[in-house]
């Protein structure tokens, strides 16, 4: 069953299909639209077909796979029917992408000036030097990066890795495009960077009227960013619907599953991970995909589900493929009354007055840490704060350090350095 788009929806995916060439399906008939100014958030567990999508959206494939059906409208052209010369003028100007790794998608050879203003020279081949520095300008204004000439002359290596990030935003906006298709673009940043980036996306998209698909299995940061939300299991729609639906009264069980097994710092409830393992592409069922890792699973879902409406819970339409959705929200109920107190618990290892440097640079001041028996304990904290330099002082690869580790009862040398 394909979805009834939006009206004026910015995009409109209409059944669309990508396939390893001369083998197996990996996505198949997906349908979703986004709006002017609108994030929708795409998830599901990896292998899913997220990226899939992301690419097709741009008219593309991964190496080895094809899109095998449907179409992508953006404002009223079908991406997958222009030529491949029309779709290269198409992409940076009309629809851009933002990638998962900055390290990776900036020329270590550039510097970050010549970076944005060779895009303005290949799109935009007769405007003139003020006003590409004009344009690039306002660009690093939009995502919060100098303009000055001394930043503009880096090199993508001395930049942070949340400034990289923000120079690939920079690049997806220089052409003041309609569409941005984000593919989980925060994944190796630290959580304040992160929170940064993601504010600047939803500004630009609320200011500018920017529609975009932000793809990501961090249901954390989907909650947070988008608009509505399209669950994927094994290359089909599962669920989609707006945000607060979704993550207030998820009506699929994998939907629930996904949200379950997210840990949750405040201890509303337990993790509880989705059992077995998604299909391989040469195993999925006929039926429905996720029956057999579903405890609502009946004899009905031999047969494979179609999307259909369920109602317009938080004023919102969602669809559901599904034989039993769930009718009743989530369960949140505290957890911390079950919980034993680390407190009470003898302690395993015991860390005093931890101190390390690397030269002239002392990265760890005076750091106690006591580790119970029988718990995980969570050593967080942003970039640079000596998460990673207390990790390797922990098994002596830490050469100046000074302090005491107590461990089981016995006194263990934290320096490296040997007799």
């Amino acid at each position: 069953m394909s979805v009834v788009p939006f009206v004026n929806a910015l995009l409109q995916v209409r059944d669309l299909s990508v396939a390893i060439e001369d083998g197996p399906e990996i996505v198949g008939e997906v349908s979703f639209s986004v709006l002017p100014g609108e994030i929708v958030g795409v998830v599901g567990e990896s292998g899913c077909g997220k990226t899939s999508i992301a690419t097709a959206l741009l008219g593309d494939s991964r190496a080895g796979a094809v899109i095998s059906g449907g179409s992508v409208f953006l404002d009223g052209r079908d991406i997958l029917a222009l030529t491949e010369a029309e779709r290269q003028k198409v992409r940076g100007a009309v629809i851009s992408h933002v990638a998962q790794d900055p390290a990776l998608a900036l020329n270590p050879m550039r510097r970050i000036g010549s970076l944005l203003a060779e895009v303005l020279r290949v799109h935009l081949p007769d405007l003139g030097k003020p006003a590409r520095e004009a344009r690039i300008a306002e660009a690093a204004a939009d995502v919060g990066l100098p303009a000055t000439r001394e930043f503009l002359r880096r090199f993508p290596h001395q930049l942070s890795g949340g400034q990289q990030q923000r120079v690939l935003l920079a690049l997806a906006v220089l052409l003041r495009p309609r569409l941005i298709v984000l593919d989980e673009p925060t994944t190796a940043l630290d959580v304040t960077t992160q929170a940064r980036v993601l504010a600047t996306l939803r500004d630009l998209c609320r200011t500018r009227g920017i529609g975009a698909v932000y793809v990501s299995h961090d249901l954390a940061v989907v909650r947070e960013l988008v608009d509505r939300v399209v669950v994927l299991y094994a290359g089909h729609i599962v669920e989609s619907g707006g945000r607060d639906q979704i993550f207030e009264s998820p009506a699929h069980p994998y939907t629930r599953g996904l949200l379950d097994a997210v840990p949750d710092i405040a201890g509303r409830h337990a993790v509880r991970p989705i059992r077995g393992h998604a299909p391989a592409l040469q195993d999925r069922p006929d039926g429905c995909r996720f029956a057999p890792r579903c405890a609502l699973a009946s004899a009905s879902c031999a047969q494979r589900p179609g999307l259909r409406e369920t109602g317009r819970d938080f004023g919102d339409r969602r669809l559901v493929a599904c034989h039993h959705p769930i009718r009743d929200r989530r369960d949140d109920t505290p957890i911390a009354s079950r919980l034993i107190s680390a407190a009470a618990v003898q302690p395993l290892a015991v860390l005093e007055g931890v101190s390390a440097s690397y030269g002239d640079s002392q990265v760890l001041f005076d750091v106690g840490l006591e580790l119970p028996k029988g718990y995980c304990t969570a050593l967080v904290g942003e970039s640079g704060s000596g998460k990673t330099t207390f990790s390797r002082a922990l098994v002596g690869a830490v050469e100046d350090v000074e302090g005491t580790f107590d461990y089981d009862g016995r006194r263990v040398r934290l320096s490296g350095e040997r007799d």
